[in-house]
C-alpha cells in the first residue's frame, strides 16, 4: 500500500507561516470543521499591520450563533465586509486579489479553505484540501479518537501535526491503529500572520524557512 501523509488541522484565519509545514510535508490537509468554533480564537480573526506599520485585530465579520456552532456552520453577516483599508495588504495587492481573498459572497469555511489554498499555491507546497464534514463521522468520535478515525478513513499511514500536539495526542493509540505519529519541533521563527509576510517579504526566503524547520520531536 502506497503510503499516504495526513494532517488534521482547524482552519485558522492567515496563520503564521509553521501552520504551513503541514501543507508543506502532507499530501492531504484535512480542514477539522466538524468540530465546535472557538470563539475570539485564531479561526476568526488575526493581527495585521496598519499603515503606519503598527498592529491591530482584524476580525471577520461573523453572524452571531449559538455557542455550540460548528465551524462548518459559520455564516457571515448579511451586508456585512472584511475592514481592510486601514491596513497595509489594502495597498499591496491588486484589488482583484483583495476581492477574492475576503469574498463574503461564500460561507466562512470556504473563504478559510481558499485563503489556506492561495498561500500554499504562492508557496508551491502540493498538498490536497479536503474537510473533515465530508466524512460525515459518527459523533460517538471524540478528540483524539475523532482525529485516528478520519486518518484512517483516510486509508494514511501517517499522521503529521504541529508542535502542541504533544500535549494531547498518545503515540501508542497511534500505532495501535497502525498510524505512525509524527509531531512538529516548535516554530522558531516570526509569528506574524502569513499575508503580510507575503506582502513585505521575498517568497522564497519565506519558503526556505519553512523549509528548514521541518524537525520533529515525535517521529523523524
Amino acid at each position: 500500500m502506497k503510503e499516504l501523509s495526513v494532517a488534521v488541522m482547524q482552519p485558522y484565519f492567515f496563520p503564521y507561516a509553521g501552520y504551513f509545514r503541514l501543507m508543506q510535508r502532507c499530501e492531504v490537509l484535512v480542514i477539522f470543521d466538524c468540530v465546535q468554533f472557538t470563539r475570539r480564537s485564531w479561526i476568526s480573526r488575526n493581527q495585521f499591520l496598519r499603515h503606519d506599520l503598527t498592529v491591530d485585530w482584524l476580525n471577520m465579520p461573523l453572524k452571531k450563533s449559538q455557542r455550540e456552532i460548528q465551524i462548518k456552520d459559520l455564516q457571515f453577516r448579511e451586508n456585512s465586509m472584511f475592514e481592510i483599508n486601514k491596513f497595509l495588504v489594502g495597498d499591496r495587492l491588486s484589488s482583484g486579489e483583495i476581492d477574492f481573498l475576503f469574498d463574503i459572497h461564500m460561507s466562512p469555511i470556504a473563504l478559510l479553505c481558499r485563503q489556506l489554498q492561495w498561500v500554499a499555491d504562492k508557496l508551491s507546497f502540493e498538498c490536497k484540501l479536503v474537510r473533515s464534514s465530508d466524512f460525515q463521522i459518527d459523533d460517538k468520535f471524540r478528540g483524539e479518537d475523532r482525529v485516528i478515525e478520519i486518518v484512517k478513513l483516510m486509508n494514511a499511514t501517517e499522521y503529521v501535526n504541529s508542535s502542541g500536539g504533544i500535549e494531547i495526542y498518545d503515540e501508542n493509540n497511534f500505532s495501535k491503529n497502525g498510524i505512525k505519529l509524527k509531531i512538529f519541533s516548535p516554530y522558531t521563527g516570526p509569528n506574524t500572520n502569513i499575508l503580510d509576510r507575503i506582502v513585505t517579504e521575498n517568497l522564497q526566503s519565506i519558503k526556505s524557512e519553512i523549509n528548514d524547520q521541518i524537525k520533529f520531536q515525535i517521529g523523524s
